[in-house]
């Protein structure tokens, strides 16, 4: 499969011509994003921020349409040889025709409206299935950087900043082969090849899926649920207004039709839609979405423009562009940016085998981030801008320097500089160029109270040495020096985690020591929060007692639906008495409570202080979970089922000396993320 995925990557290079140009209006500006392709095809382009465009085909004569919302169609006949014929177009904005005046109590958008989402089950099922290419370009700039942020100097971020303050953040390039199914829905993307500016072996975050807005569905999901302008329930949410019609160069009549929320703070759309008079399908779409509507108060607004072609008539139109754009602030921080995709070369009758459509949605071919410039400059349809162009050169000589030691280890020096503040606040010292850290913590985490140790320095480093920059296979270890003054007692304890690989996850762990522990394993009471119910309230909820262990565990996915963890402890438990009653509360004098969980038994000894050895399996079970595929690692989706947790625990006598006796069988079931729409 891989093989000829790839012989059809370069097929293009060697029998294909090219039809290039610009878009303009008529005021002779160039029009950024307008739609451009080959009559009665899906071979399309768009056009870039500067109105240029890019079509590849074989030699031969052709009809080239030229559309943008709001303006009339164009189409422009050439013929494709030898030489690459340019065509610089100039478009007229669309003559919307009104019928004639008809007084009703209505908007004419209403009924048209409700026609659109009668038919929406329809369209969103019409075609049962296909398979097409994507091109996705993204696009993020800063417009304007401050020049300190928590009094620190922002400087011009490794070269990124011009004097403007203003420079590219992410531009990146990518090519898919899209696989979709209606009935059962079912979704597939094989990225093929990839380019990022200034990560020569990054991998493009640019999933077409990920940004498949269909309106033909009930609820969009972006942060939240937005409710699709043809819901059921819409008109329960939007009105509608009629903008006028006209005809296009296919002989359809096309209607514009506003769309306005009822209120601002829903999570709704506004805008126009293009629909297809008599079929009542969209033609186009040009939606807006505020931050307020979906609760990101960093968002200024986000656009959703997209562009339908007829591919069968009368009534089978697919998308053949989608430009989503936004604006967003956050800490004086202001950025735009975008995410163009070219749909081409549809196939409306795929042939796909009975287990094609698995639990994997995404993968990323291992070969995807090392074309050359030759092939992106045969195989991109939107010509890249001068500003997009300049970036790949500019970060290609700075790749170099940001992945240097020399460059690497000047940024840890500045970052690892221990200043006095850093004993409160915590301290973290970096190896980048070996993937190496190690934390100190902030001394709130670490400065504790309690009835049995009093004041108590609890210290816990931790450290990290990563195989590569994601971190795909790594060393975890975390220690613990604890010291309570009253009780005048040092404990300790140690744990290491080695992950093995980021497939399956195989991760084994070792952990042991003695420390002080909650007689509830699963700690519900956070010890700032006891340090401060006793220091101030004079009530010592935190109830604990010595532990002395060891563990092993070992966890792994097996399959892909299935969470395996199985674990051994052996442990000697030792009780603990109150040896304080420090407290800064001046109420009554009552003494703390006993160090004991519950009310003090007759006879303290009825309590089991004894040693256990415990063997703990657990299973975690998310049915119909999917998961992305990536050349070194794999990422595990969620899952609309809810996710079974069993357990099954069990004390073994005699072993090591145990003396303890149980088994303990839960089962669990759980739903993490559950969507209320618009409640």
């Amino acid at each position: 499969m891989k093989q000829l995925l790839l012989l059809f990557c370069f097929v293009p290079l060697f029998l294909s011509a090219q039809i290039v140009g610009i878009v303009r209006d008529e005021n002779n500006e160039p029009i950024a994003f307008a739609s451009v392709y080959i009559r009665g095809t899906t071979n399309g382009t768009v056009s870039n921020a500067s109105g240029e465009f890019r079509l590849t085909v074989k030699p031969g004569a052709y009809d080239v349409v030229f559309q943008y919302i709001g303006y009339k169609q164009k189409i422009v006949p050439v013929v494709v040889g030898e030489k690459t014929p340019r065509m610089n177009v100039q478009m007229e904005s669309s003559d919307l025709q009104f019928n004639e005046v008809v007084i009703t109590t209505d908007d004419p958008a209403v009924r048209m409206m409700r026609e659109v989402i009668a038919k929406r089950s329809y369209y969103k099922k019409r075609v049962e299935a296909y398979s097409c290419d994507a091109y996705v370009k993204g696009f993020y700039k800063l417009k304007d950087a401050p020049k300190k942020i928590f009094g620190q100097d922002v400087g011009n971020m490794g070269g990124i900043l011009d004097t403007n303050r203003a420079g590219v953040i992410y531009l990146s390039e990518s090519v898919s082969k899209i696989y979709v199914q209606s009935q059962p829905a079912r979704k597939k993307e094989v990225m093929i090849s990839s380019k990022v500016s200034g990560s020569e072996n990054g991998f493009s975050l640019n999933r077409a899926t990920l940004t498949d807005f269909n309106l033909y569905d009930e609820h969009l999901e972006i942060e939240r649920e937005v409710l699709s302008p043809l819901a059921d329930n819409a008109f329960n949410y939007y009105d509608f207004r009629f903008k006028g019609r006209y005809k296009d160069q296919n002989g359809y009549d096309i209607c514009k039709i506003q769309v306005n929320p009822k209120r601002p703070a829903d999570p709704t759309f506004s805008g126009y839609l293009y629909v297809v008079d008599e079929w009542w399908n969209l033609a186009g779409a040009d939606l807006f979405l505020t931050g307020a509507s979906i609760k990101q108060p960093v968002l200024d607004t986000m656009r959703i423009q997209q562009e339908f072609v007829p591919v069968e008539k009368p009534d089978t139109w697919c998308i053949l562009t989608q430009v989503t754009s936004f604006k967003f602030k956050v800490f004086g921080f202001l950025f735009d940016g975008f995410f163009n995709s070219v749909f081409t070369d549809y196939n409306l009758k795929p042939n796909f085998d009975k287990d094609f459509f698995d639990r994997e949605t995404f993968k990323i071919e291992k070969t995807a981030n090392v074309r050359d410039s030759t092939y992106w400059a045969a195989i991109r349809p939107v010509p890249l801008t001068t500003e997009e162009a300049r970036d790949y050169v500019k970060k290609d000589s700075l790749q170099t320097i940001w992945k240097s030691k020399e460059y690497l280890d000047s940024i840890d020096h500045k970052g690892n500089r221990f200043k006095p503040m850093d004993l409160l606040m915590g301290y973290t010292w970096n190896n980048s160029y070996k993937n190496r850290s190690f934390d100190y913590p902030a001394a709130f985490r670490w400065v504790q109270f309690n009835s049995v140790q009093g004041w108590v320095l609890n210290f816990q480093p931790k450290f990290r040495i990563d195989s590569d920059a994601r971190g795909t296979r790594f060393w975890r270890g975390e220690g613990a020096l604890n010291y309570g003054f009253s009780e005048k007692k040092l404990r300790g304890s140690l744990k290491l985690q080695r992950r093995l690989e980021s497939i399956r996850y195989a991760t084994a762990e070792v952990s042991g020591g003695i420390m002080p522990e909650q007689f509830n394993g699963r700690n519900p009471i956070g010890q700032l929060t006891n340090s401060q119910s006793t220091l101030f309230f004079g009530q010592n909820y935190i109830k604990l007692y010595e532990k002395n262990w060891l563990r092993g565990e070992w966890s792994q996915m097996a399959g892909n639906s299935i969470l395996l963890r199985g674990a051994v402890e052996y442990a000697r438990r030792v009780r603990l008495v109150n040896t304080t009653n420090y407290t800064w509360y001046r109420g009554d004098d009552r003494p703390f409570t006993d160090n004991l969980p519950g009310p003090a038994p007759t006879d303290v000894r009825q309590l089991d202080f004894g040693k256990s050895f415990l063997v703990d399996l657990n299973a975690r079970i998310r049915f119909g979970q999917t998961y992305s595929t990536y050349p070194n690692f794999r990422v595990y989706e969620g899952s609309k089922w809810p996710e079974v947790n069993l357990r099954v625990r069990t004390a073994i006598p005699g072993v090591l000396g145990s003396d303890a006796d149980y088994g303990l069988a839960q089962v669990q079931l759980r739903q993490d993320n559950v969507s209320w729409g618009l409640a």
